[in-house]
């Protein structure tokens, strides 16, 4: 488990905590989470996210959009006032919360950028054949009429 800012997030049942309140999120959700927290205070661009956590599939920028939202709203994160996930314009996203090691009720502090807790693991989630079948057609259209 891993303490980030004031909340605690548990990545094997994809859930985050706060003052006892549990809120549940998206497998995908809680991966980029992870990301940025193994990466906490560094930049990460939504091109690194996507081959990280969207590898499996060929998509647009959007699907990060979406899920960075739905972090701060499960955050309860304010993108004018981030105490979590800053925005850096056309360079990414930076966790900028503290990152901690929760292990019972011993935790360990970790640097923001420095040494970055290890990678708590996930479940991968299959995609249905179709969407990515028709994410695979959409990118050899745009490879081959240039849009």
């Amino acid at each position: 488990m891993l303490k980030i800012g004031a909340c605690t997030v548990d990545a094997a049942l994809d859930e985050i905590s706060r003052d006892g309140n549990k809120v549940k999120i998206e497998p995908r959700a809680m991966r980029v989470l992870v990301y940025l927290a193994e990466h906490a205070g560094v930049v990460v661009s939504v091109e690194e996210l996507l081959s990280h956590v969207w590898a499996d599939l060929v998509v647009t920028p959007d699907p990060v959009y979406t899920t960075i939202a739905a972090l701060r709203r499960a955050l309860e994160d304010d993108s004018k006032e981030p105490r979590y996930i800053v925005n850096v314009p056309r360079r990414g996203y930076r966790l900028v919360a503290s990152v901690a090691l929760a292990s019972g009720s011993e935790v360990a502090a970790a640097a923001p950028t420095a040494n970055p807790p290890p990678a708590v693991p996930t479940v991968e989630i299959a995609e249905s054949s179709t969407r990515r079948h028709t994410s695979r057609w959409w990118w050899w259209g745009a490879a081959i009429f240039g849009h």
